[in-house]
């Protein structure tokens, strides 16, 4: 996984060429170089990241990875249009999760309203769909993909968010019974459904037989 940018970095686009190397995911907030660079907080970056693109394709199988928030969600679909215009066909997208440092710029730039954006969402299942394009969501709420069930992370995924680098907050609040310290962010997250749930109920961390899936259904892990 790489910004492209290689002015500042140890190794060269020559450096991944070699044999070992089959793919490359390239980090992409935007198709517009301004939001593209605010993001980054780097000038140039999008130019870097376009010479990237076009060094390697034909080379390597590279994959764009978007991070959705309010400054891109509207130009989602362009998004998606520009690199496929590029042949690229893969495409991962993670929905902002106001965590650390990150929160404390959400409210105020980077926050924006799933359901409000809903048909941006549509819009570029659609095209993905048309292209026959793979993509993984990552951290998206279930409602999100209407008509476009099968883009719906796997529980297994969802099993591993909890299990995995926030086991000891989940732990932690079981024994203490106090709520998670990004506990008030709940709409941003995914995984609301489950922490309220959680907070309201007795249940066992380990395995989570009986915990409802965190999207809103019901069923075991």
């Amino acid at each position: 996984i790489f910004n492209g940018n290689f002015e500042e970095s140890e190794i060269s686009r020559e450096d991944l060429k070699n044999p070992g190397i089959t793919d490359i995911t390239l980090l992409a907030h935007s198709n517009e170089e301004n939001i593209h660079d605010r993001l980054c907080r780097r000038k140039s970056s999008f130019s870097e990241l376009i010479e990237s693109v076009d060094y390697f394709s034909g080379h390597l199988d590279l994959r764009i990875c978007v991070c959705v928030n309010s400054l891109n969600i509207e130009h989602l679909p362009s998004i998606v249009s520009f690199f496929l215009d590029k042949s690229i066909r893969a495409f991962d997208f993670l929905n902002y999760f106001p965590v650390e440092r990150a929160y404390d710029k959400f409210d105020k730039y980077l926050s924006y309203d799933i359901r409000k954006n809903f048909k941006d969402f549509q819009k570029t299942f659609k095209l993905l769909k048309h292209a026959n394009a793979d993509s993984w969501w990552n951290r998206f709420p279930e409602y999100v993909f209407e008509n476009y069930e099968f883009l719906i992370p796997r529980k297994e995924n969802i099993r591993n968010e909890i299990t995995g680098d926030e086991y000891k907050l989940f732990e932690k609040h079981l024994l203490s019974q106090k709520k998670l310290p990004c506990f008030g962010r709940c709409e941003s997250c995914f995984l609301k459904v489950f922490c309220e749930q959680l907070f309201d109920s007795d249940v066992s961390i380990d395995g989570f037989d009986n915990t409802p899936i965190c999207q809103g259904g019901s069923g075991k892990f």
